[in-house]
C-alpha cells in the first residue's frame, strides 16, 4: 500500500507529506512531541538460559505482558533485550522472569 505513495511523480507528494496527511494518529505524533509513546529498553544478563526451549519460554511469557513490544535473546551470551512501553514496567517484567525461573543477574545496559 505505502509503496504506491513513494512515487512523487505519480501522486505529487513526498513520503513526508504522505505521513503528515495520513489519517492514522500514530503517524501524526512525531518523536519527542507531547502524546508520543515513551519506549523503554533494557538488556540484561540471565544465566539460566541454556537452550532453545528457554528462549521460547521467555519470549512467550514476556510477550503476554501488556506493553512489551519486543524480546530478543542472545543464547550464547545469555542476554535478553526487552523493549516496552506503558502499562508494562521493569518491575513487572523482572518479576515475571523470576516467576518462570529466569532471574536477572545484572543489567548489561539501562
Amino acid at each position: 500500500m505505502m509503496l504506491s505513495y513513494i512515487r512523487k511523480e505519480t501522486y505529487g507528494e513526498t513520503l513526508g507529506e504522505v505521513r503528515d496527511n495520513y489519517k492514522d494518529p500514530f503517524f501524526k505524533v512525531k518523536r519527542g512531541e507531547p502524546g508520543a509513546i515513551k519506549m523503554n529498553e533494557k538488556t540484561v544478563f540471565v544465566p539460566n538460559i541454556s537452550c532453545v526451549y528457554c528462549v521460547e519460554s521467555i519470549k512467550r511469557e514476556l510477550g503476554e505482558i501488556d506493553g512489551v513490544k519486543k524480546v530478543l535473546i542472545n543464547l550464547p551470551l545469555h542476554e535478553v533485550y526487552i523493549k516496552w512501553s506503558s502499562p508494562a514496567t521493569w518491575e513487572v517484567i523482572e518479576a515475571k522472569l523470576r516467576e518462570i525461573d529466569y532471574p536477572v543477574r545484572q543489567s548489561v545496559n539501562c
